[in-house]
């Protein structure tokens, strides 16, 4: 019952956050007369809030997850690859041609995650 409170609650402000960091990316993409950054701008701050929600539901030891993977990482993984994709967009964008070494830094985050995420999964007796 508790954990059910606490999600609705992480939606309510899931969802005030979401339209703040909506408002003030395009706002940013406006104000750099580019409206398309807008996407990577709020990939940028919706993946921070994913970050500092699922640091906050690992300090808890919230434990309840998706195939043996706790919520804290599930939600640490998604936000930082969102955050990494809206940062290389921003640097693509700012120094074009690179395109092809940040989707293998990515991917070399993915691989590296993955691998973390099987290593740190708990062991069923």
């Amino acid at each position: 019952m508790m954990q059910e409170v606490r999600r609705s609650s992480y939606l309510g402000v899931t969802f005030g956050v979401f339209f703040i960091a909506l408002a003030i990316a395009i706002l940013i993409g406006i104000l750099l007369n580019d409206w398309i950054l807008f996407i990577p701008i709020l990939l940028i701050e919706m993946g921070i809030y994913g970050i500092v929600i699922g640091s906050m539901a690992r300090r808890r030891g919230e434990t309840r997850g998706y195939g043996g993977i706790s919520d804290a990482s599930y939600f640490i993984f998604w936000s930082s690859l969102f955050t990494l994709i809206g940062l290389f967009w921003l640097i693509n964008d700012a120094f074009p041609g690179i395109a092809l070494y940040l989707i293998l830094i990515i991917l070399i985050f993915f691989g590296a995650a993955i691998i973390l995420i099987s290593l740190n999964r708990p062991r069923r007796a």
